[in-house]
């Protein structure tokens, strides 16, 4: 079992890694994941970047930096049979003079209260946007258009 577990959390966290690694000219440093950790009381593989979700103005960026201060934080619930759970994908770009994120969440499996669907998207705000199931990979996806845009002159976020 703890071999099997392993071996999961290595697929995991290589799949993690694969999506990422199309994005390696933009990241800086490393990719800031943490080893993925089993919670025994829930049964739960927590796949995470390192340091905190979401960053106030003056602090330092964590999670996976890019060369332009922006970052990607990434935070993953899975089952023992490696389904997806929950998700929580927080970007979050540069500005002292306003917070620029958005965020997409998926909600742990059990029902979510009416103000708040299982998938949804934040954009600078708290309010929840209604979306569909959403990949890693559609995440850095858009975080790449974005990039895209910035090297047009046009202002994102």
């Amino acid at each position: 079992m703890r071999h099997q577990r392993k071996k999961r959390d290595w697929e995991i966290k290589t799949r993690v890694r694969s999506k990422l690694g199309g994005y390696r000219r933009e990241i800086h440093g490393g990719m800031g994941l943490q080893r993925p950790e089993f919670d025994s009381r829930t049964r739960w593989l927590i796949v995470k970047t390192k340091g905190t979700p979401l960053v106030k103005f003056g602090d330092s960026p964590s999670g996976i930096v890019f060369k332009d201060g922006s970052f990607l934080t990434i935070a993953e619930r899975w089952s023992e049979e490696g389904e997806l759970l929950s998700f929580s994908y927080h970007y979050q770009r540069p500005d002292p003079a306003r917070w620029r994120f958005f965020r997409y969440d998926r909600e742990r499996p059990e029902p979510p209260p009416v103000d708040k669907p299982r998938h949804h998207l934040h954009v600078r705000s708290e309010l929840h946007y209604v979306t569909g199931p959403v990949e890693l990979g559609q995440v850095l996806d858009v975080i790449a258009e974005l990039f895209r845009r910035q090297a047009e002159g046009e202002e994102v976020l």
